[in-house]
């Protein structure tokens, strides 16, 4: 059934001659849900210190309804600086390891990409993950809320620190 406010009236009479008919409405509102996803990627594996590193969050709503108001907040390693974020229709805000994401709606069926970058800070350490992880929410009710949350990782290389380029003369 659709979403929307309906009302019933029913009425009710007897045969005798007593009183006039009685009518009654019940209204209701009945909200259909929208089953939110969030899917997140790291553009690479392996990343070096102090290089890009691109994460893509893909927010799907499988329906049947339209969410309104749709957030989406992602953490990243604090081994990313300058964060930068993209989100075309909508708003973006990153501040330190946080990003928010702020979409007016998300129709049935739509998917809406949002890109999140940073730079491998030069003192990052060798193998230390850098994890990232997303959690998508709307104003109408989610079916299915687990998979809401998604997440990515990548890894630092050092590879820059003994590369024979960076020698001391």
């Amino acid at each position: 059934a659709a979403g929307g406010v309906y009302t019933a009236t029913a009425l009710a009479s007897t045969a005798s001659h007593v009183a006039a008919p009685v009518q009654a409405a019940i209204t209701t509102t009945v909200n259909t849900p929208a089953d939110l996803a969030a899917e997140l990627q790291s553009a690479a594996a392996v990343v070096v210190a102090e290089q890009p590193l691109t994460y893509t969050l893909v927010m799907t709503n499988d329906g049947p309804s339209t969410a309104a108001a749709v957030q989406a907040y992602v953490t990243v390693s604090d081994a990313l600086t300058g964060l930068t974020c993209s989100a075309p229709d909508g708003a973006c805000d990153a501040t330190g390891g946080a990003v928010t994401v702020t979409l007016p709606s998300v129709l049935s069926g739509q998917r809406r990409t949002v890109t999140i970058s940073g730079i491998v800070r030069k003192d990052a350490a060798d193998g230390a993950p850098l994890a990232a992880s997303a959690v998508v929410t709307g104003l109408v009710s989610d079916p299915r809320p687990a998979n809401n949350i998604a997440s990515a990782q990548a890894s630092i290389s050092a590879a820059w620190r003994s590369s024979p380029r960076r020698r001391a003369i």
